[in-house]
């Protein structure tokens, strides 16, 4: 059906008329809402995704360079920081 069938029906439904419309069209409503169960389910399985892509990194450096959990590059970097908090903590407390 064209656009001037439509505005030509749409003119005779204003003007009181009983206008059929065609069988073979379907009417369905173009906003389909959302599935959040689907879109929960898609970042939880994300962030389980990265979880094991680094716990497999850590796991293959712990294999390949004999190093254990305490010597992983994280572990590491956690250590430093707090190292770093400990030293600026009594410089804080005394001000």
């Amino acid at each position: 059906m064209s656009l001037w069938e439509k505005w030509e029906r749409e003119k005779l439904r204003q003007k009181g008329f009983r206008v059929q419309e065609p069988k073979d069209v379907e009417i369905h409503e173009s906003y389909m809402k959302p599935n959040i169960r689907k879109q929960i389910a898609i970042v939880l399985l994300a962030c389980i995704g990265c979880l094991l892509l680094v716990l497999s990194a850590m796991l293959t450096e712990m294999m390949f360079t004999g190093r254990g959990w305490s010597n992983t590059y994280i572990v590491r970097l956690f250590a430093t920081m707090q190292q770093a908090r400990e030293r600026i903590s009594p410089q804080n407390q005394n001000q």
